[in-house]
């Protein structure tokens, strides 16, 4: 039985996972035109159609005086019966003493569906009704304004934001962006144009929360291994390697919204030129390396 919800400090901040949905997925798309023979040793799986750990998540942030909530996760789009706390945010919420009128603060690291699930309830109206909400503006703009934007997933976007921005709730900026006193949006697109990762730090400490610039701790590793939802590969690849060269300055703990809960780890370099994820704690609470 998978974790859905676990946490972990840095610094003065308790960080949760929350899962909105645990589940094995095959993890052949995310590692697009690979011999299946050279990522299937480091995902742990027998063959390209063997389901893995996945999660969709959220990120719960408290401590510097805001209840920042990183993403929203999946919400019922998709649920299916096999996934444990699928579309269940809200409990998890629940159980650690959160109700969604107390997250002042929601930051996105993109628009993809599973990222912005529970920004309004079943019935259309905002489900964190005293947030503020935070993203890049390209990110915004490709998503919303955008005429040239084909992409399947965009009505869904709309669907999700619209309301949100004629509320007046939402704030875009450009480049990077402290938006609490713990929390600084980190601009990285490639998986989508105004795609951020989240920096956290307090006390002298460090997080980064990468988002989808990896969909499993191999790609901190293995940099130029990509999704095919990646929007720019070699914009991907180059933020990979700018959240590596933050994480090892920082020293900072990486994780990521689709990672099993609990997978925490730190970026070293591998001697070579390039890097390795370390894993501090895993799901079964060992430790061992994701080169």
């Amino acid at each position: 039985m998978a974790r859905l919800v676990a946490s972990f400090r840095v610094g003065a901040l308790e960080v949760t996972q929350l899962s909105d949905g645990s589940f094995h997925r095959p993890l052949g798309g995310f590692f697009d035109g690979v011999d299946p023979a050279e990522w299937m040793p480091l995902a742990g799986v027998a063959s390209p159609e063997e389901g893995a750990p996945f999660n969709f998540s959220a990120m719960l942030v408290r401590g510097d005086g805001h209840t920042t909530l990183i993403d929203t996760a999946n919400g019922t789009r998709g649920v299916e019966d096999s996934w444990e706390g699928g579309a269940q945010l809200f409990a998890r919420l629940a159980e650690v003493g959160v109700e969604p009128g107390d997250v002042d603060t929601v930051v996105y690291s993109h628009l993809h569906p599973d990222h912005i699930g529970w920004n309004l309830t079943p019935e259309g109206v905002p489900a964190f009704p005293n947030a503020r909400f935070h993203l890049s503006e390209p990110e915004l703009d490709w998503w919303l304004h955008y005429d040239g934007n084909d992409h399947p997933m965009r009505d869904y976007a709309r669907e999700k934001m619209v309301p949100l921005v004629e509320a007046g709730r939402v704030e875009s900026f450009v480049g990077d962006r402290q938006v609490t006193p713990s929390l600084t949006m980190v601009y990285a697109p490639g998986h989508t144009p105004g795609h951020c990762v989240q920096l956290l730090e307090s006390e002298g400490e460090a997080a980064l929360i990468v988002g989808d610039s990896a969909h499993h701790p191999v790609h901190l590793a293995r940099q130029g291994w990509h999704s095919t939802f990646d929007w720019n590969r070699d914009q991907a690849r180059a933020a990979r390697r700018k959240l590596a060269e933050i994480a090892l300055h920082k020293g900072a703990i990486v994780t990521g919204v689709h990672f099993p809960i609990l997978t925490l780890g730190r970026i070293e370099r591998d001697g070579a030129g390039g890097y390795r994820y370390v894993v501090t704690e895993g799901p079964g609470g060992g430790a061992a390396d994701a080169p």
